[in-house]
């Protein structure tokens, strides 16, 4: 993936994990990453989406620290100042929505114990009883599934994890992402991915597959 597929993919996710729409730029245009986003409390947030192969130490230090002093549920944040500037805090974007008012009812908070640890949140509310239903007919099929079968759906269900703990619990009445956007670029990038490794074993790279 380039760095610029990779800014504008990553531009895309913290639009919709903010509620808002990534603005699309011409080139060398001025214009902010993603559109300003109206705060339940009536504040306008304006967003920079910024991208790098890793963050500085002293952010992630910082976080890492602050999440081993908390308890688990407990939102891990640092703030960071230089000599006469104004400090600023930083915490992690799932928290964020939750302190805002804009994530969905029983997302995930996520310090850092609680991302390294099983989710045990309370299920979303479901008065029509659709959860209850849909798990009577997830055991009454896995219980059909070959082990092979149930293994390909629990790395599947991993995958969702892994993505419930770095962006909140999906809710698909509310987000605003386009998924056949989303999927053509997945796509995309599995195609390249591909040509890489084809290109690499002819290279005799090792762990070319």
């Amino acid at each position: 993936m380039t760095a610029a597929r990779r800014a504008a993919r990553r531009e895309r996710q913290a639009a919709a994990l903010l509620g808002t729409k990534r603005v699309i730029r011409g080139r060398f245009a001025s214009a902010p990453d993603v559109e300003p986003v109206t705060l339940p409390c009536g504040v306008r947030l304006v967003v920079e989406v910024k991208t790098r192969a890793k963050l500085p130490a002293l952010v992630t230090g910082a976080l890492a620290q602050a999440a081993r002093y908390g308890a688990r549920g407990d939102v891990a944040a640092a703030v960071l100042s230089a000599t006469g500037a104004e400090p600023v805090i930083v915490l992690p974007l799932a928290a964020f929505r939750r302190i805002a008012g804009i994530a969905s009812p029983g997302a995930d908070v996520g310090s850092g114990k609680a991302l390294a640890a099983p989710v045990t949140s309370a299920p979303l509310p479901s008065p029509s009883g659709r959860r209850e239903a849909d798990e009577a007919a997830l055991d009454a099929t896995c219980s059909d599934l070959g082990d092979d079968e149930l293994a390909v759906l629990l790395a599947l269900a991993r995958r969702l994890l892994a993505g419930q703990r770095a962006y909140g619990r999906l809710d698909l009445a509310r987000d605003p992402r386009d998924w056949k956007a989303e999927r053509g670029a997945e796509l995309a990038d599995a195609m390249v991915y591909t040509c890489f490794a084809e290109v690499a074993a002819t290279l005799g790279k090792a762990g070319a597959t």
